[in-house]
């Protein structure tokens, strides 16, 4: 290519970009709460630049699209979806609503936009299994912290403490779109006197293993003491995990300072513990 034609290239293309208008994309959507309250909101606006009304009235159907698309992964996978998109308005410059009425007949190029985001599946469907989630999900309760800017939903056995002050070891993990994050280990230890466990050690069924936590959290009140630790699981840990998951005897060893606490785990938190961890691989997890 000669610098002649390069150079009237490079200005029929800076001309083009000079001429892109700026839009503004408002999506509004259903919000539910953690108290089953239902919003209907507008989201923060988003900047479209495009050269007329209906390239612009193009890029915000794609981008509700995906908007729409997610919402259905994420409820097809965990259960439920805290936020639903159910339109969207696209402004001017100045303000004005753009009306899709007014750019013609569209038909076949928002057709063709839905084809293509719904066929970009972000999970392979051989990653899913189905009939696993439809057995298992019931056995679990889903919640969405509203005020968590990673917008994740986390799923926790229905059998496993709701609170602190509890004791109790149980897995959870969370769901961000439509993908499940590590699974996690929670050791709950409640009391009336402090042990202050950094380890602790598991017998399953006689093999003996080892796992040391990342932090110790600790509360007091009422004269009882909480202890409890927080941990993704990885490695040796999650193979230690899926040992307890298939075990008929798990017994756990809390190692203080000074004294230990040995408990015995129940069949309901064996049998939690496994839900867990093939709810987590149904959904897509990797183990």
């Amino acid at each position: 290519m000669n610098r002649i034609v390069f150079a009237f290239l490079v200005a029929i293309g800076l001309i083009a970009c000079s001429k892109n208008k700026t839009y503004e994309y408002i999506e509004v959507v259903n919000k539910k709460s953690i108290f089953d309250e239902v919003t209907t909101e507008e989201l923060e606006p988003e900047k479209i630049k495009a050269l007329n009304d209906t390239l612009a009235y193009l890029k915000a159907f794609r981008t509700f699209t995906f908007s729409e698309k997610i919402h259905k992964d994420v409820a097809k996978i965990a259960g439920e979806s805290f936020t639903e998109p159910i339109r969207f308005r696209l402004l001017s410059s100045d303000g004005i609503a753009i009306n899709p009425d007014a750019l013609g007949d569209l038909t076949l190029e928002l057709t063709s936009i839905r084809t293509d985001v719904y066929s970009d599946d972000q999970v392979p469907v051989s990653n899913i299994d189905s009939a696993v989630i439809k057995r298992l999900i019931s056995k679990f309760r889903i919640k969405k912290d509203e005020f968590d800017p990673r917008g994740l939903t986390w799923i926790y056995h229905k059998a496993s403490p709701i609170y602190l002050n509890r004791n109790g070891v149980f897995c959870y993990f969370a769901v961000k779109e439509n993908q499940p994050l590590t699974l996690r280990l929670r050791i709950q230890y409640h009391a009336d006197d402090w042990l202050f466990f950094k380890k602790v050690q598991f017998s399953v069924d006689q093999v003996p293993f080892e796992f040391y936590p990342s932090s110790i959290e600790t509360d007091h009140g009422s004269g009882n003491i909480w202890e409890w630790s927080d941990d993704e699981l990885q490695g040796d840990d999650l193979k230690m995990i899926k040992d307890i998951a298939y075990a008929k005897n798990v017994k756990m060893k809390l190692i203080g300072r000074q004294y230990y606490k040995i408990k015995t785990l129940s069949n309901k938190q064996i049998s939690a513990i496994k839900d867990a961890l093939e709810l987590f691989e149904a959904m897509g997890g990797s183990t």
